[in-house]
């Protein structure tokens, strides 16, 4: 993988500088000056063997769990870690050890705090809303994951940093302006351990600056920030999206599961996998975001190796949703899709503390999610 330097730019913030930082690949301890030329497309290695009915392994089965629970999964009113189910959707944790003090927030040593969230738009989320602020002081994340940023290059240096005590690294669209574009934001303390690229998938895959992938140095695990090709209007981009993008993106995660890697993939995967995560799942048999080929794909992705960290901790769970549409007033009538995920290797899962629905904070038609590691 090939390491590139980076420049910090200046930008003022509350009448001092702040540094914010314009990769495609970088290092936590140096820094860039120009984009990557794009590595090799990796080798496109077929699918492994279905795995036994842990996941749903194809539309078919998808369905029939939408309506009859798997009989190892029932539904639960707290999660593993004695979390209530309630409190998490509220992005309210209260930790139930024997005589341990209940807490609001996240800001434990015993926790890896990550979030992400499809922000429609920086630029407007930071214009109107102290949400940024208000979501660093109460949930106190390590890492905040973006996705549709809308910020090419030059826009994307020019504004301060987002959050103070954060570094900000940007991964805009190159192609098209005021499109796509996802970026990081890693608190300051961690930022010099960490590592973060952009070419993993190779090819043109990097153009609408989708994909980030963070590696930390104390930390078994990557994550990958995505914001997930839609199918479009007509569904002109679905073969794209299946057939090219989540094969490129499954075989590099299972690449690096097989390397001894853990993986954890967030961020808006445009696709309602099941029935119960869309509010009208009758009348969105070919909308984008809910054809069998999109969410037949997602299953392929559960199968390979890999929990949808919501689902498996409330796998009967209905009404929760991460997009609402402004069209149709989604959010006030609850009439939504989720979108928006954290995925683990299946040996991850049991570090898996939380995965919570941050429905609280406004700016977009997405909504925060929010996940929980032990360290």
């Amino acid at each position: 993988m090939l390491i590139a330097k980076r420049v910090l730019l200046p930008a003022f913030i509350h009448g001092g500088f702040a540094k914010s930082v314009l990769p495609l690949s970088l290092n936590g301890k140096n820094c860039f000056a120009r984009f990557l030329a794009m590595s090799p497309t990796l080798p496109s290695t077929p699918p492994p063997g279905k795995k036994t009915l842990k996941k749903m392994p194809s539309l078919k089965r998808a369905r029939a769990a939408d309506s009859t629970p798997p009989a190892k999964k029932s539904a639960k009113t707290t999660t593993t870690a004695g979390i209530p189910v309630d409190d998490l959707m509220k992005g309210t944790v209260h930790k139930q050890a024997d005589g341990v003090k209940s807490y609001q927030g996240n800001d434990t040593a015993d926790h890896f705090n990550i979030i992400s969230w499809n922000v429609n738009g920086l630029r407007a989320v930071i214009k109107k809303f102290a949400v940024f602020d208000e979501m660093a002081k109460k949930e106190k994340p390590h890492v905040i994951c973006l996705q549709e940023i809308k910020l090419d290059e030059t826009e994307a240096i020019k504004i301060p940093t987002v959050i103070k005590g954060y570094q900000t690294v940007w991964n805009p669209c190159t192609v098209k302006k005021g499109y796509s574009g996802t970026a990081l934001l890693i608190r300051e303390d961690i930022f010099n351990k960490t590592t973060i690229t952009t070419s993993i998938l190779g090819g043109g895959f990097n153009d609408e600056g989708r994909i980030q992938v963070v590696e930390f140095e104390d930390k078994d695990f990557l994550l990958i920030n995505t914001y997930v090709p839609n199918a479009g209007a007509d569904l002109k981009r679905l073969e794209y999206r299946t057939k090219e993008w989540d094969v490129a993106l499954r075989n590099y995660m299972k690449r690096e599961v097989d390397n001894g890697k853990s993986v954890i993939l967030t961020g808006d995967l445009n696709v309602a996998h099941l029935d119960v995560d869309i509010h009208n799942p009758k009348g969105n048999q070919k909308s984008a975001g809910f054809t069998p080929q999109e969410r037949n794909s997602f299953s392929e992705l559960l199968e390979t190796g890999f929990s949808d960290t919501f689902r498996e901790l409330h796998p009967t769970k209905t009404g929760f949703y991460t997009y609402f549409s402004y069209r149709s007033n989604g959010r006030a009538k609850n009439m939504g899709w989720r979108l928006d995920y954290f995925i683990v290797n299946d040996s991850l899962m049991d570090k898996v503390v939380a995965s919570s629905i941050l429905s609280a904070y406004e700016g977009s038609d997405h909504v925060p999610v929010q996940l929980l590691l032990k360290n």
